[in-house]
């Protein structure tokens, strides 16, 4: 197991209709202390179908595959960081500034949740491995929230709210 004191709460994914969210939780689950005990290469989607009591054709009809079932564990957490963006357009600078501080307190919350920490973990130790982990990683977590930043700034921009700036550099410097 990933060197953690408490066993975290397994990152979620978007919920889909009722009998299918129960098999997709499940497999999140399962999936997720199945990759803190074998790694993204020792876990195979045999052993995830078993912990997670469905069969392999309902976790490929589901997910895909497992790098499936990983993106969509990125994706999950990623969409709760983004919530505080997904707000009306702020009219004022107030407001602005409430929104940001929203999305800092859920981004810092987010990232530093057992579950978010014990993947960042996995993904260093199998970046050689399995540098699909640390892709995944960027690709549904890190770019989506910063893209996410940048069309809210962009919208506040337009606005006259704050001043002209290049708003990718200062998403990825926030």
């Amino acid at each position: 197991m990933i060197g953690q004191t408490a066993e975290p709460t397994p990152i979620g994914c978007a919920e889909t209709t009722p009998g299918r969210r129960d098999a997709r939780s499940r497999i999140v689950e399962a999936t997720f202390h199945a990759l803190m005990e074998y790694g993204y290469k020792g876990t195979s989607t045999r052993e995830i179908a078993k912990r997670a009591k469905v069969s392999k054709r309902e976790l490929y009809a589901i997910f895909g595959s497992k790098q499936g079932i990983l993106a969509a564990m990125i994706e999950g957490r990623a969409a709760r960081m983004r919530l505080p963006l997904a707000l009306p357009e702020v009219a004022d600078r107030r407001a602005l500034e409430e929104t940001l501080v929203r999305f800092g307190v859920t981004l810092v919350s987010e990232v530093s949740h057992p579950a978010v920490t014990a993947l960042f973990r996995l993904a260093v130790i199998e970046a050689e491995r399995s540098p699909e982990v640390a892709r995944a990683l960027d690709e549904g977590g890190r770019k989506t929230t910063r893209g996410a930043l940048v069309t809210f700034l962009g919208s506040a921009a337009a606005q006259g709210l704050i001043g002209d700036a290049d708003l990718e550099t200062v998403a990825r410097d926030s």
